[in-house]
């Protein structure tokens, strides 16, 4: 549990501290999401100027743009506890998009690339942490994606959206991550890589179809072959 929390809360202390989501505004720049750590506030800077949004929920996080730029997921808080959000860009009526389920979410997720799904990680009943994917047009009760029994988490969706990637353990070893593969209803888990005893987890998968993810502190590209090339990076003190 203390491997699975700190990777959540590391993979995000970057962007915790500078930009959530950017997004190309016609006329300007860029159009900016953050929040300062501790603040429960989330700021946009759009065309140089820096507003809170007046968000009716509270211990606001995480914000990220939708892939069309519409609207804005965040984590926050209201009356029942944490929950994910969202809003428009002027960030009115928040709608809370994972009531009704036990499952609380993380800092840990993603919008799919047709800006109407989101995939995220959350904690369950087992005290386990499994993804689950919510529509936010019409949101119903959240399933989870993964096996409650093991730990899942990082999603990334594919860019034709038939897919994602996420880092799991498996029965025979509870205390590694690997990455696998699903669909996006959860069918079909596979894996996709597996380095007995080494740990393996924020994938990316990108827009020409590699993946990217961190295998002990290393970054390392999985090719659309299946072939595996380590790079120069270094990932930072993430856990081993």
């Amino acid at each position: 549990d203390q491997f699975m929390e700190g990777s959540v809360m590391r993979s995000m202390v970057v962007l915790c501290l500078l930009v959530s989501s950017t997004v190309l505004v016609a006329g300007c720049q860029t159009d900016m999401l953050f929040h300062v750590p501790g603040s429960g506030s989330i700021q946009r800077l759009h065309c140089g100027d820096a507003r809170v949004l007046p968000l009716s929920t509270t211990n606001n996080s995480h914000a990220l743009w939708s892939p069309d730029g519409r609207l804005v997921v965040y984590r926050g808080e209201d009356r029942n506890g944490p929950a994910l959000f969202v809003t428009d860009s002027r960030g009115s009526s928040p709608r809370n998009i994972t009531e009704g389920t036990v499952a609380v979410p993380t800092h840990d997720f993603v919008w799919g690339p047709d800006s109407a799904w989101i995939f995220y990680t959350a904690s369950n009943s087992l005290g386990t942490l499994a993804i689950y994917r919510v529509n936010v047009s019409a949101p119903t009760v959240p399933q989870p994606l993964t096996p409650l029994s093991l730990n899942s988490m990082n999603p990334s969706v594919s860019p034709d959206g038939r897919e994602f990637v996420y880092a799991s353990n498996h029965p025979r070893d509870l205390a590694t991550f690997d990455l696998y593969a699903s669909r996006v209803d959860g069918d079909n888990r596979h894996m996709l890589v597996e380095t007995p005893g080494i740990n393996e987890y924020l994938p990316s998968w990108g827009p020409d179809g590699r993946i990217a993810f961190v295998r002990d502190r290393r970054v390392v590209l999985r090719q659309g072959g299946g072939e595996l090339v380590e790079l120069d990076n270094y990932a930072g003190n993430f856990p081993s």
